[in-house]
Formats: structure tokens, sequence, C-alpha cells
């Protein structure tokens, strides 16, 4: 019996610690030689390659296109989108590949849903910064209900990291949340997650059922989990 429980123990760790790594990685590092474009706040698309960025920690602050040979600079407060290709450099986290589980409660195969071949990046007024900054899209694919951004500002748990690639651990303890409809984002944290759960996931009765016998489950190395069955069960 004893056996038995470690084994279950075991089994279930396993899949609770690849729950971080459902976010794409974040990424700062863009090909020169693929298309890249932005969006405007007037809504207009402008396709080029990639030139160069300024940035602060985790966000951009501007950045530049070739576009037909002129570079083109945008701030963070000209753009609403920027999209671009990583370089060979960057790297996406796969360890969704074994939590099947996940794939049979949502009725969806979460790789056939996020979209690996570009980093996101969305316009955002920072939070008591009061100032607007490119930050990245840790959920694309699964973000029409909920999108989470890279904390501009925050921090992760150690993690373990080869030739520029994380290979494990890198719990976010902070992101930047934006819910459909909401006018703010919000930074949810480790501190703050319990107590802010039932605010961005209660109008979901299938979800917060889910967690009803799980209260222990409610915790930011499970947020991509949350938000996957939130989008696909909110459809």
């Amino acid at each position: 019996m004893m056996k038995l429980r470690l084994t279950l123990l075991m089994t279930f760790t396993s899949i609770i610690s690849v729950s971080a790594q459902y976010f794409v990685e974040e990424n700062l590092s863009f090909s020169k030689k693929k298309g890249a474009y932005v969006i405007t706040n007037a809504g207009e698309r402008i396709d080029g390659e990639f030139a160069w960025l300024k940035f602060n920690r985790y966000s951009i602050k501007e950045l530049a296109l070739d576009v037909n040979g002129e570079k083109k600079k945008f701030t963070a407060e000209e753009i609403k989108v920027f999209v671009g290709v990583p370089s060979g450099l960057a790297k996406f986290s796969d360890g969704m590949d074994r939590a099947t589980d996940i794939n049979k409660l949502a009725g969806q195969d979460f790789e056939e849903v996020i979209k690996r071949d570009s980093s996101y990046f969305e316009q955002a007024l920072i939070p008591r910064k009061k100032e607007f900054r490119m930050v990245q899209l840790l959920n694309p694919g699964f973000d029409s209900k909920i999108k989470v951004f890279k904390d501009p500002f925050g921090k992760e748990t150690a993690s373990i990291g080869v030739a520029g690639m994380k290979v494990a651990g890198g719990d976010e303890k902070s992101v930047l949340i934006k819910k459909e409809g909401a006018e703010d984002s919000m930074f949810l944290t480790k501190k703050n997650i319990d107590e802010e759960f039932k605010n961005i996931f209660g109008d979901c009765p299938k979800l917060m059922e889910y967690v009803k016998d799980k209260p222990n489950s409610i915790k930011m190395s499970n947020l991509a989990e949350f938000v996957f069955l939130y989008d696909q069960w909110m459809k």
C-alpha cells in the first residue's frame, strides 16, 4: 500500500511539475531573415523584417522594422501588436506533451492549439507605472478569454539552463493578466493567486468544480492549466 501511495504521489507530482511549462518561453531575440509585423493603434498592419529593439528587462520600449530598405521605428505607445519569429537560440517549452489528462478534460489537443512559430507582444499599460510597454503573450493560441503576459518586472524560481535553453524549473512568480472585457490588466502573483482565483475564473462553473476538491492546486505552477481549460470550457 505504501508503495502504491508513493507511486501515485510521484505521478501526480510529475503532472503538476510540467504545468509551468505550458506557457511559451520568454523571448527577446528575433530572426532578421524572416518576416515580422506591427499593428498600429490605428489598426494598420506594417510588414517588414526585424531590425532592432530597445527593452527594459522583459518588455519592449521601442523597436524598428526594415520596410523595403527603410528603417521604421515604433514606440510602445504607437503600436498595439508586434509579432516576430524567434531566432535560432529561442526555444519553446514542450512539457504539455505528457499532460494528456488535461487534453482529455478540455476535449482539445494542447499541441494543436498553441502557436509556437512566432513570439507575440501586445501593448499594455503597466499597473502602478502608468506607462506603455510591449509585453510578451505567454499563451498564444489559448488566449481568447484570458491573456497572460510576461511580467516585465517579475522574477521566476530557479531553473537550470543549458546553451540558452531552460530545461527545468522556472515557475513564474508573477504574470500580467488581462481578462476579456476588462479595462485594466492586473498582476497575479504567488501571494495573491489564491484570493484572486475566484475573481478570474469564478464565472466558469466547470472549472470551479474541477478545483473544488483540489484546493492545494491553486498556485502559479498550475496557472497555464487553468487558463487553458477556461479558454476551452468558456467557448
